[in-house]
């Protein structure tokens, strides 16, 4: 059974600033967090190791698309496989989107369907927005940091796309 993922964020930043770090850094930006999917439940977390498939990246003037691609690692054919992408895109006002869209198939034909309906289809969500809350904080952080290298002020209600402006007096 076929289920569609539309996740998203939103963040402060510019689309080209963004664009250039994930050139820089897409592997420890959204391939590292693929390495163990994990989330949270009451009050420990399940993780599962996965192989993926990361891109290659494709921009366009607004947006950059990178295809994702994921199985388990062990045992495989128990759990769902993902096929999707993470769409970065320009939405104005300094700010840009986050979103992770696919669709991932549940494992075991019929049992798996049940399964799915009891509990797994939760699990996935919960583990796909896991990873994109990890992608999210990664490129904030090479935004951060990127933004500090340049002298422009990343302090709360900044623009971190603008320098800190010079005082000739």
């Amino acid at each position: 059974m076929k289920h569609s993922i539309d996740l998203a964020e939103r963040i402060r930043g510019t689309y080209w600033h963004a664009a250039a770090i994930l050139k820089l850094d897409l592997d420890s930006i959204v391939k590292a967090p693929l390495e163990e999917l994990r989330f949270e439940i009451g009050g420990g977390a399940i993780t599962r190791r996965v192989r993926a498939d990361v891109g290659p990246m494709t921009t366009e003037r607004d947006s950059l698309r990178i295809p994702l691609h994921w199985r388990a690692r062990d045992h495989p054919n128990l759990f769902p496989v993902m096929h999707g992408g993470l769409h970065i895109a320009n939405v104005g006002g300094n700010h840009i989107e986050l979103r992770l869209l696919g669709e991932y198939r549940s494992p075991l034909g019929a049992v798996g369907a049940v399964a799915d309906v009891v509990a797994g289809r939760r699990v996935a969500e919960k583990s796909l927005h896991a990873f994109l809350t990890e992608v999210v904080s990664r490129l904030q952080a090479g935004l951060i940091e990127h933004t500090e290298g340049l002298g422009v002020n990343g302090s709360a209600g900044s623009d971190p796309a603008r320098p800190n402006s010079v005082d000739g007096g």
